[in-house]
């Protein structure tokens, strides 16, 4: 299961239940993707190439250090 926050209230987010090979491992503080999560997502550029510079691993062929799966609906699973 992976929780995604939503904006400006965090605790009002939402579970998603993927398999594991749809998500990304990073190396994303708390206190980064609260900022993402706050700022609406302007600060993810600079948290990128913060991850960039740290030098984490990146998934084959991803264009950045942080991916996001497409999303579906449970009728299109």
């Amino acid at each position: 299961m992976v929780y995604i926050p939503t904006v400006p209230n965090p605790t009002s987010g939402m579970l998603a239940i993927v398999s594991e090979d749809e998500v990304t491992e990073t190396a994303i503080t708390v206190e980064e993707a609260m900022k993402v999560v706050f700022s609406g997502g302007i600060v993810l550029p600079e948290i990128i190439n913060s991850l960039e510079n740290r030098k984490i691993m990146r998934r084959p062929g991803a264009a950045t250090a942080v991916t996001v799966s497409e999303t579906r609906t449970l009728d299109e699973s």
